[in-house]
């Protein structure tokens, strides 16, 4: 192999490597540039779960006070906001396993409350009665009440570590 052809082979090395680092590069940024995205998306669906618990009283009032003809509709909304930040930090690593734990324990809690409002819409259909009174009547609402109660330091644990780690 002559001189020229030396330069030539090591010009085209020089360039194969240059390329590489080039891909790389890009795919370096393209990965930190997503990492970041999800962080933001992490957070803002936190954020919407945060604001959720604050606006409810549905966990701070005394739960036979509950009206559950209005605390299923809160109960709907609040449950599609944990199931979402519920799948986001499924596997997140950069969440505290504290504050992912409490997430997945009031996601299944407020999911099992939440699924009493089927048998809540049968019981009072076309029922006349206001419905503060017609749920005194109804086969569940002892249950419900109880899950109410057991459920609420659950998500005043949960909304003062959303607070810490939202820095609110």
């Amino acid at each position: 192999m002559n001189t020229d052809q030396k330069i030539q082979l090591a010009l085209a090395i020089l360039a194969g490597l240059s390329l590489v680092g080039n891909v790389a590069q890009a795919a370096w940024t393209r990965r930190r540039q997503q990492v970041d995205l999800d962080d933001r998306e992490l957070k803002q669906c936190l954020r919407q779960l945060y604001q959720d618990l604050l606006r409810t009283n549905l966990f701070t009032m005394v739960p036979d006070h509950e009206v559950w003809h209005y605390g299923f509709p809160k109960l709907e909304v609040l449950s599609e906001h944990c199931a979402a930040a519920y799948a986001m930090t499924f596997n997140s690593r950069k969440l505290p396993t504290a504050l992912a734990d409490s997430i997945a324990d009031a996601h299944r809690r407020i999911r099992d409350l939440r699924s009493f409002s089927d048998s809540w819409n049968t019981f009072s259909h076309g029922q006349l009665e206001p419905p503060a009174a017609l749920q005194l009547r109804w086969p569940e609402y002892p249950i419900v009440v109880k899950k109410l109660e057991a459920i609420s330091p659950v998500v005043g644990t949960l909304t003062r570590q959303l607070a810490e780690y939202l820095g609110d």
